[in-house]
């Protein structure tokens, strides 16, 4: 921010669209394939990662293309706040602020998405880029509207919240009929109904009733909330639900979240007892060899097998996942995940000029243990409760090796172009 030219936008607006910017444009082939690949991780994750001459790169990415089109979609946050409900308490007040602030993410989507007459595929290219940013007044003559309409409609949704205040109601009430001039505004989505409220609890219910372990984990209800949150708005878009999965991805990313918070919770209290020595052969939390319950196994292969992967050479998923899930199948204690991914690797790569097995996305035996590994841990960090472990590996040292480690993993993973999040989004 500090680098950005004048005039400066509006810090909390630019930051976050920047940060968008670099997630969108880093999805883009022809980004990877103009400022590497390394540039193209850096954009995309939120780390201190030492390597000059990727952020070099990065500076190229925001300077040639990020800066202009996050000042483009910041600017719609300051043109909503011109016609938002006024004459409200300070309090009250702050609450509707904050609803301009979903407005530049709301024209970022269409920006990246496909042409739909005037607007939509922006980064198509990078020629598309250059000329949208060649003169920003003439594109933004067509997304101003699209951008208000887009507020219009976040204020008919949030109007309801206030049926008890009639000032704030009129408020809204003349807000939106200024904000009729640039069209009418999309309806709000659709509440579920009673039937898929059933359905989804139904489904998540079951999951909950097959692994009776779940009871016993802390972040069993953020997990249950999230996935409650996604299932729904999956079948309120169409999509048929036959499985609660997402649990798993939900409880992994709660886990996380609360691993993180302990962490840094952790870092600022005093302890008042010698915590407890962890030894020095055990150099990670979780292994994978230590979990002889083949009922976790099999949890853990149905994780990664919902896992998004890429698939090359026109395979369903890649060598490397099917192998992770081949390993949790056998049910049988690896001494050496490395040796049994070479031995593998070795034993399916095809003789002539191919080097690597039909599906693999990595280049060479070492990396494809490293990604294999990953997947693995994956599956087991997210069905392994905290309860399961030995308590040597509970204490803050443990959680925060663990923690650390899953975000190692987790910025692997969207390196290889996989998607564990379960959103599909």
């Amino acid at each position: 921010m500090r680098a950005a030219a004048s005039p400066k936008p509006r810090l909390k607006e630019f930051a976050t669209e920047l940060r968008g910017w670099s997630g969108g444009l880093s999805a883009l082939a022809w980004v990877s394939a103009k400022y590497g690949a390394t540039a193209v991780f850096l954009a995309r994750v939120d780390t201190e990662m030492e390597d000059p001459e990727g952020w070099l790169a990065v500076s190229r990415l925001y300077a040639d293309h990020g800066d202009g089109l996050a000042r483009f979609t910041a600017q719609f946050a300051a043109a909503a706040h011109e016609y938002r409900p006024q004459g409200l308490p300070n309090l009250l007040g702050e609450t509707i602020r904050s609803y301009q602030l979903k407005v530049p993410p709301a024209v970022r989507a269409v920006m990246c998405g496909p042409a739909r007459g005037e607007v939509g595929a922006v980064v198509e290219t990078e020629e598309s880029v250059y000329r949208f940013l060649a003169d920003p007044s003439r594109p933004r003559r067509v997304y101003h509207p699209l951008a208000m309409r887009r507020y219009a409609s976040i204020l008919l949704a949030k109007r309801p919240e206030f049926a008890d205040d009639p000032g704030a109601l009129e408020s809204f009430d003349v807000a939106l009929a200024a904000l009729r001039q640039f069209g009418e505004p999309d309806r709000p989505r659709a509440d579920p109904t009673e039937a898929q409220r059933r359905h989804v609890d139904e489904l998540l219910c079951a999951q909950v009733r097959a692994d009776t372990r779940l009871f016993d984990d802390p972040y069993l209800d953020e997990a249950y909330l999230r996935a409650r949150n996604t299932m729904l708005r999956w079948a309120i878009d169409g999509r048929e639900l036959d499985n609660a999965a997402v649990l798993y991805t939900k409880l992994r990313a709660a886990r996380l979240d609360g691993q993180r918070a302990e962490r840094v919770v952790a870092e600022h209290e005093q302890p008042v007892a010698e915590p407890i020595a962890v030894p020095a052969s055990l150099s990670e939390p979780m292994d994978l060899r230590r979990v002889p319950d083949a009922d976790i196994l099999r949890r853990a292969a149905a994780v990664v097998r919902a896992v998004a992967a890429p698939g090359p050479d026109d395979c369903a998923d890649c060598w490397e996942k099917t192998t992770a899930i081949s390993i949790l199948n056998d049910g049988v204690a690896q001494e050496s995940t490395s040796a049994t991914v070479v031995a593998a690797w070795s034993a399916q790569r095809p003789s002539g000029h191919r080097t690597r097995p039909r599906g693999a996305v990595t280049a060479s035996a070492i990396a494809a243990t490293e990604l294999v590994s990953a997947l693995l841990f994956l599956g087991a960090s997210a069905v392994t409760q905290t309860g399961d472990l030995p308590e040597v590996f509970r204490d803050a040292a443990a959680i925060g090796r663990l923690s650390r480690r899953q975000a190692e993993i987790t910025n692997l993973l969207y390196r290889c172009g996989f998607d564990i999040d379960g959103d599909g989004e």
